[in-house]
């Protein structure tokens, strides 16, 4: 399933000249389908800096009848709702990709959109956000292309948690840092069954770049060794997290992974994995933290030989 993206040079000649939209809030309101375009549109309720309620969507296309079936039977149920079910409410749908924006104050991110069945549906307009906003949308897609479940069955705040995050969190680049495992530390599992080849465990890493250090609270994944080194692993949630609340570093559980994509210009993404910590020590401090993906390996590598020594 991917964006329905267009190439900028088809629109860039019908870009509205007036200021860019800027969304402060950005609330998952619900999917359609289009047998038509072999497409789901993913809506949002949007409200504006200034204040004013528009409706977002965004198109992702199927790749296979299979995909659209399924996705289809995943949330045929998730009817439009909120103010992306009135009457009257502007209702632009995203032509871009994300693109990254950097001033001297801040990150932001963009796109292009353009208001379908409108009388000059050929206008395109700017619409801008912060970082977090940008995560709501991407966490969002990223359920939906997983097929998770978006019931929100009393949990919406969760669903839409970003929108409550502070703008100025933290962005933590990991690419040179050093991971390393402490080997007095115990890892924390669900106990694997005897003919898993492999399972998920949880592990403390601490990152290192010159005087600076973090742990971060890791899922990862290995081969399943856990009868032969089980005194290297507690299966108790507390006894694993105390070795996180009593650590003197900074320490993060992570709470979400997702990936995002976004370029620099407006036709081609990137994706790059975001993960989201929150403090062990500081109530409702989080951060977020970029990894590269060659780190992942590197750091179940390093669990194995915690484990094997």
């Amino acid at each position: 399933m991917k964006n329905y993206i267009l190439k900028y040079t088809s629109y860039s000649s019908n870009i509205f000249p007036g200021d860019a939209i800027d969304i402060k809030v950005a609330y998952f309101a619900g999917i359609q389908f289009s047998l038509e375009y072999n497409s789901c549109f993913i809506y949002f309720d949007v409200v504006t800096s200034d204040n004013r309620p528009i409706v977002l969507s965004f198109r992702m296309e199927c790749e296979s009848e299979k995909e659209f079936n399924d996705t289809l039977a995943m949330y045929s149920h998730l009817f439009i709702n909120g103010i992306t079910a009135a009457v009257n409410i502007p209702s632009l749908t995203a032509v871009s990709c994300f693109y990254k924006q950097t001033t001297k104050l801040n990150v932001y991110y963009q796109i292009y959109a353009l208001q379908l069945n409108s009388d000059d549906d050929r206008t395109i307009f700017k619409i801008t956000m912060d970082r977090n906003i940008f995560f709501q949308i991407m966490f969002i897609m990223n359920k939906v292309r997983n097929y998770d479940n978006l019931s929100c069955n009393g949990n919406a705040i969760m669903l839409n948690k970003f929108n409550y995050f502070k703008p100025d969190i933290e962005l933590v680049k990991l690419a040179h840092y050093t991971p390393h495992i402490t080997a007095l530390q115990k890892l924390y599992c669900s106990k694997p069954k005897f003919f898993d080849k492999d399972f998920i465990c949880y592990c403390i890493v601490t990152f290192t770049k010159d005087m600076n250090s973090l742990n971060l609270c890791f899922p990862v994944r290995i081969k399943n060794i856990y009868r032969k080194y089980k005194s290297k692993f507690t299966l108790d949630i507390k006894k694993f997290e105390e070795q996180m609340e009593e650590s003197d570093i900074p320490s993060y559980f992570i709470t979400d992974g997702f990936p995002v994509e976004y370029s620099l210009s407006a036709d081609i993404p990137m994706s790059k994995f975001m993960f989201v910590g929150i403090s062990v020590h500081c109530k409702g401090e989080n951060k977020y933290f970029n990894i590269p993906e060659d780190m992942f390996e590197n750091i179940g590598k390093l669990c194995m030989e915690i484990l094997e020594k």
